[in-house]
């Protein structure tokens, strides 16, 4: 807190030094932004950066001129990132090495029975993971926070950065899967995040226990209907292809392929089956950190579906 507090004092120091410097010029557009977002930029990495950010800002105009597009896009954090750094600094590698996976349910619902939409979005808070590619410890985290609330009426917080720095399946930042991590969970269990806080980058494993443990997890993916039905009891942890997340502002996306690089919570879907995601970017990001994909297996949301059980 401290540490955000004085970098926000800083940035705002050096903006409004150089405003009195040149009085007759005001704060433009990319000044207002580094101080809303405590970023600083300075030199030639301040005019590319601004140029960056002039680029994406022509893009998001662009998208939203198109009355065919089904979502908006909007200005955040990311304005000042290439869409490669963007993917370098806040997505997953998906060459993770990984345990073996489980086998798939084959499960046959009645399809004559209409599902209720349901959100579980209120048992679990939306997280920012920072310049880190955690997703998937966030994912779980969030989820064995919801299903202790959902299940037993208590509120947790589960730690992610003990994900990261402990599970032996990952690479911390750079490497991770939902079903590795929720391995982790159900034989060592997690810390509560105040006891072991995130810092936004691996460390080493400082406790390698904790209380939070989860009896079992099957994937529960392949068909909408299979996921659907089982997220009617709890979150799902799942993957998704986010490569074009990067200025998703509300609506209904689907502008993705199915090329798992990022873990987010799946907490419903609504009336028009419209699947509601989680995500760990912060509130200022989508919906208030929700996302929502259309129907079926959008940004490959089927593909690697995990839910504790």
């Amino acid at each position: 807190m401290i540490r955000s507090i004085l970098t926000t004092a800083a940035i705002s120091l050096l903006l409004l030094t150089n405003y009195y410097q040149t009085p007759s010029q005001t704060l433009n557009e990319f000044d207002i932004w580094q101080l809303k977002h405590q970023k600083i930029y300075i030199g030639e990495e301040r005019i590319y950066r601004e140029a960056v950010y002039q680029a994406n800002k022509q893009k998001i105009e662009n998208h939203n001129k198109d009355e065919t597009r089904t979502y908006d896009m909007g200005e955040n954090q990311f304005m000042a990132l290439t869409q490669d750094e963007f993917i370098s600094l806040y997505l997953t590698q998906v060459d993770a090495p990984k345990l073996e996976q489980q086998e798939q349910i084959e499960e046959i619902f009645d399809t004559q029975e209409p599902l209720k939409f349901v959100d579980w979005s209120s048992y679990t808070t939306i997280k920012s993971q920072g310049q880190c590619g955690s997703g998937w410890a966030f994912s779980v985290s969030n989820s064995i926070e919801a299903w202790y609330g959902i299940r037993g009426g208590r509120n947790i917080t589960a730690s992610a950065q003990q994900l990261i720095d402990c599970d032996v399946y990952s690479k911390g930042c750079y490497q991770g899967t939902n079903y590795n991590a929720m391995h982790y969970a159900q034989q060592v269990g997690l810390m509560n995040s105040m006891s072991y806080p995130y810092i936004g980058q691996q460390q080493g494993c400082r406790y390698n226990r904790g209380d939070y443990r989860i009896n079992n997890y099957q994937f529960v993916g392949r068909e909408q209907q299979t996921l659907q039905h089982y997220i009617q009891n709890y979150p799902v942890s799942v993957g998704v292809d986010a490569q074009n997340w990067q200025f998703y502002n509300n609506g209904t996306f689907s502008d993705c392929g199915q090329n798992i690089n990022h873990y987010v919570l799946a907490v419903g879907f609504d009336f028009g089956y419209n699947w509601i995601l989680q995500n760990s970017w912060g509130y200022g990001w989508g919906e208030n950190g929700i996302i929502r994909l259309s129907p079926g297996n959008t940004c490959g949301i089927l593909n690697q579906a995990y839910q504790i059980n």
